[in-house]
């Protein structure tokens, strides 16, 4: 065992340490201004530790920190926990963690603002898990790999920006946004994995891609959004059997399920509020259509909008809107309402309130449409 260990109260704090061999342990812990820590080992059941900061609840300032654990080898463990002081330049730290092996786990905790953070993981069965607070911050998470489980968490983080990247089979990937003006991307490519992502505040954007440059087949993925002006969007490519869940809560808000290029995918969208927007693209997939897809909406509240397409077979589409002076085309995008090009579809319109509209279109053979209007 390789133990490394540095302290510090001074400013501008420097700790490079490598390791090789097998079950090293690495802990660094510096407090102070502009602090730099590398960390590199290449070996067996590595264990790395960096801390920058006062966490026993002073007032310590460890602000500009740069921390870089970097890990070859099976079983490896990394964690950097730093927390920004109150005073002094408030331009944030950065953090990284790369790990290349077998069943590694990183995590990355930030206190104070505009921090960035940073994982990339290759092998199988990887964890990450990145928590962030204050304003400003990114974090983004890399796995390649199957099994894959990764976590991103910005609470009291507004105008914050988290990224998931996840390659392989049997992923989960979450992302708990709390505050404003957040974004989240979560890119997924390979089978059976689960996106979970939570927003809450005004002003959040999210977006989900399965399979964007090749297949993604048996996905789970969930959206939650609560608050006003958000917007939640996902992109389906060559994709087939995948399940998608989606809840607005508030107003203005904005969805659109872009792309849905395959078979037997379901789409659920459900929300509640007003003035809100949504499309949705079930479309040809080079060179067959999209058949045996599910969609279905439900809006409750006024003034809300909703259009889309089918290209394929056996589709259904369900629609139900609750209140008053809601649409189902004629505006926003123009697609112009339900339109399908294709046979044996069914479509079902459900509209309660008054004022409503509903212009679908349909070419095809065997196709059925239903409007009901109270």
């Amino acid at each position: 065992m390789v133990i490394a260990s540095g302290f510090a109260m001074a400013q501008n704090n420097t700790s490079s340490t490598d390791a090789s061999g097998n079950d090293n342990e690495i802990v660094v812990d510096q407090t102070g201004i502009e602090n730099i820590s590398t960390v590199t080992q290449n070996g067996d059941k590595n264990d790395a530790l960096v801390k920058q900061g006062d966490f026993g609840g002073g007032n310590v300032q460890s602000n500009k920190g740069v921390a870089a654990i970097s890990q070859i080898g099976d079983e490896n463990f990394a964690t950097v926990n730093q927390r920004m002081g109150w005073a002094g330049d408030m331009s944030g730290n950065d953090h990284a963690i790369s790990q290349t092996g077998n069943g590694n786990e990183g995590l990355l905790v930030t206190f104070n603002g505009n921090n960035s953070g940073l994982i990339t993981q290759i092998g199988d069965a990887n964890w990450a898990q990145g928590k962030q607070s204050a304003s400003g911050s990114e974090i983004e998470i890399t796995q390649t790999g199957n099994t894959n489980w990764a976590y991103a968490e910005q609470l009291g983080s507004p105008n914050s920006l988290a990224i998931i990247s996840q390659t392989g089979n049997q992923n989960w990937a979450n992302v708990d946004q709390d505050g404003d003006g957040n974004s989240s991307l979560v890119e997924v490519a390979g089978d059976e994995n689960i996106v979970d992502v939570d927003q809450d505040g005004a002003a959040n954007a999210v977006t989900v891609k399965l399979g964007e440059y090749g297949g993604a087949n048996y996905n789970e993925v969930y959206f939650s959004q609560i608050g006003s002006g958000n917007t939640l969007q996902a992109i389906a490519n060559t994709a087939d059997n995948n399940d998608v869940n989606g809840t607005q809560i508030g107003n203005d808000n904005f969805f659109r399920m872009m792309g849905i290029k395959g078979d037997d995918n379901t789409v659920t969208l459900s929300m509640t509020g007003d003035n809100n927007k949504g499309s949705w693209d079930v479309s040809a997939a080079f060179p067959v259509y999209s058949d045996a897809n599910t969609i279905d909406i439900t809006v409750s509240g006024e003034s809300n909008e909703t259009t889309g397409i089918v290209s394929g077979d056996l589709n259904d589409v369900e629609i139900n809107q609750d209140g008053t002076g809601n649409m189902v085309g004629t505006d926003w995008y123009l697609e112009d309402g339900v339109v399908i090009t294709g046979d044996l579809n069914t479509v079902g319109i459900s509209q309660t309130g008054m004022g409503n509209m509903s212009t679908n279109s349909i070419a095809g053979n065997g196709n059925s449409i239903s409007v009901v209007q109270n």
